[in-house]
């Protein structure tokens, strides 16, 4: 048997959209109607393009709410010239508190707005997408190890890998590796945990959450693996968003650890529904890029690169690395849900390195 070729799908938003999903920038509509002062200040404040994207507004939304800025910091002499004053400055704390209550509110309200609408999928539909993309892969890679990252909070895999039980084991899939381990009949994120490649088994890691994470009374990351919303969605493990920095916390800390990783393992990275504005997983890929001459990163995106969205670094790798090459193609509900590429992987890659 040949050796095990080390397959890395790397998957955003628009891995979703197929099965009626909205990327990050489809929930505007949603947000706006209803939406309180603060949510419309941020918006303007966002300005064109950050405004439209869900993680932008949560993320403007959650600083507000649990940071004190600069300008907070300065007020009393922004009010009174000097740090003693206090004419109008209690008016304006309490002006600010209620804006901050208004703020959380507004977490709330959009969370389970994210929830409710990440929810809405065809289970059979989410089965047949997943299962023929890794019957696609494991057709095209011989005797593949495949390692599944995503950035996104929806369940649509998980409920592929229930409903599709048959299939995987067609495929010659054995079973699922989420990361977690059980402790007391409960799944618990495990940080220290080392999966290795295997074909047997798919890894599957969600570098920024899930709807059905929640921090228990340890404060360990535990999997609930239920599809019902929490009274208070303030509790769901979810990191918004990447772009943000580097994460201060598990589990994303060992998480986007562990997508470092299998960079520097794996032999074929294919990235599907991911623009590429995330600073901090960017700066992984191009690390991966710049260091490694022996991986080939195929990209699947039906819009040209000149299309791309404001602060999206794929324009610019495909212009600095050869091995970083976009395909215009969709992600679709078909027997094969990639478009591959004419030329066989190996001659792209052969051509990658010595363009390199």
């Amino acid at each position: 048997m040949s050796e095990p070729q080390k397959i890395l799908i790397f998957t955003g938003a628009g891995a979703s959209v197929p099965l009626g999903l909205p990327a990050s920038t489809g929930f505007v509509e949603d947000i706006r109607s209803g939406m309180r002062s603060v949510t419309s200040s941020v918006i303007d404040y966002l300005g064109d393009g950050p405004s439209e994207d869900i993680e932008w507004i949560l993320s403007a939304l959650e600083s507000f709410r649990s940071e004190v800025s600069f300008t907070e910091h300065m007020l009393p002499l922004l009010v009174g010239g000097h740090a003693n004053a206090v004419a109008g400055e209690p008016h304006i704390k309490a002006r600010l508190g209620v804006f901050k209550d208004e703020a959380s509110l507004e977490l709330r309200r959009i969370k389970k707005l994210l929830f409710d609408r990440l929810n809405k999928y065809e289970p059979d539909q989410a089965a047949s997408l997943y299962s023929s993309l890794i019957a696609q892969i494991r057709k095209r890679y011989s005797n593949a190890s495949i390692s599944l990252i995503t950035t996104n909070y929806d369940l649509t895999v998980e409920t592929s890998i229930e409903h599709s039980k048959n299939d995987w084991k067609s495929l010659g899939i054995e079973s699922f590796n989420f990361g977690f381990s059980n402790r007391f009949g409960r799944p618990i994120y495990d940080p220290g945990q080392d999966f290795g490649w295997s074909p047997s088994v798919v890894e599957y890691l969600k570098i920024h959450g899930s709807l059905d994470w929640h921090p228990d009374a340890q404060g360990n990351c535990s999997r609930s693996m239920s599809v019902t919303a929490p009274d208070d969605p303030d509790r769901m493990v979810i990191l918004y968003p990447g772009f943000k920095g580097v994460p201060e916390k598990e589990p994303f800390i060992s998480l986007h650890g562990r997508l470092h990783r299998r960079l520097s393992e794996a032999d074929v990275v294919l990235v599907i529904g991911f623009a590429f504005r995330d600073a901090y997983v960017n700066s992984m890929f191009e690390n991966t890029l710049r260091l490694r001459k022996d991986v080939q990163m195929l990209y699947f995106n039906p819009l040209p690169l000149d299309e791309h969205p404001a602060g999206s670094a794929a324009p610019r790798f495909a212009g600095l690395y050869p091995r970083f090459v976009h395909y215009a193609s969709r992600f679709e509900c078909a027997d094969c849900p990639l478009t591959f590429p004419a030329v066989p992987e190996t001659q792209v890659i052969e051509q990658s390195v010595s363009a390199a």
